[in-house]
């Protein structure tokens, strides 16, 4: 489909289209200055790119169950443009595997100049949280340790990560076994899980969980759905 022209910008950060039916829709985005906005049959869902054009994500924003007429389908999306080298995840994963460390900890993957690399931020944690520098501006990827055998993202994690970034979480850090992890892509409060090999170039000697397929129920319509779609409708 077509992800037509911008309908227009608010305060330059967020600009609102319209998805069409006709061809594939475009995929990249200009990075740096804020979002898109599609609306679409099943939602309205939410695009952004990197700056430094590591990565592209697509994420709803909003879903309902009945399709708004005239309007194409559009699906979630990743697309890591710079793979980071494996080895900089195993060398991260060493650090949060420190067996003489119980607290929570935090890393940062930083893309500049076409460089990765791993960042270490100041940082002060407990067994249940991690407060640290999170100033750095070319930071893509950041992954916290989780104490415990589950890598799940908690309620904190949904509180804190609302930047346009790759966020991990890594568990069963001192048990026997491979280190578990978890990965989302966020768009500023809008999450998609996405696979390891789609964001390391190599993945070795971790264990990846990824959630469990689970048939969406109906949704109810909410003011948005009704409203669209009676907007919409008065066109037919």
């Amino acid at each position: 489909m077509t992800i037509n022209d911008y309908v227009g910008f608010v305060g330059d950060q967020v600009r609102y289209r319209i998805a069409g039916d006709d061809e594939p829709v475009d995929d990249r985005w200009f990075g740096g200055r804020g979002y898109d906005l599609i609306l679409s049959a099943r939602g309205m869902m939410k695009q952004a790119s990197t700056a430094n054009g590591v990565f592209t994500a697509r994420v709803t924003q909003e879903s309902w169950n009945t399709p708004l007429p005239g309007l194409g389908v559009v699906r979630p999306f990743f697309a890591m443009h710079q793979p980071c080298p494996g080895r900089l995840l195993s060398e991260a994963v060493s650090f949060l595997c420190d067996p003489t460390v119980q607290e929570e900890r935090v890393v940062q993957f930083v893309y500049t100049e076409d460089v990765w690399s791993v960042h270490y931020p100041e940082q002060s944690a407990s067994v249940g949280s991690v407060t640290f520098d999170a100033t750095h501006p070319d930071v893509c990827i950041e992954i916290h340790k989780h104490p415990g055998t589950a890598a799940y993202f908690s309620g904190a994690d949904n509180e804190d990560e609302l930047g346009l970034k790759v966020y991990g979480v890594l568990a069963n850090v001192t048990e026997p076994g491979e280190p578990v992890l978890r990965l989302r892509v966020g768009v500023y409060g809008r999450w998609l899980y996405v696979r390891a090999n789609s964001v390391f170039d190599g993945v070795s000697g971790i264990t990846e969980v990824m959630p469990a397929i689970v048939r969406q129920k109906e949704l109810v319509p909410g003011p948005l759905d009704v409203f669209l779609r009676r907007f919409l409708g008065s066109f037919r």
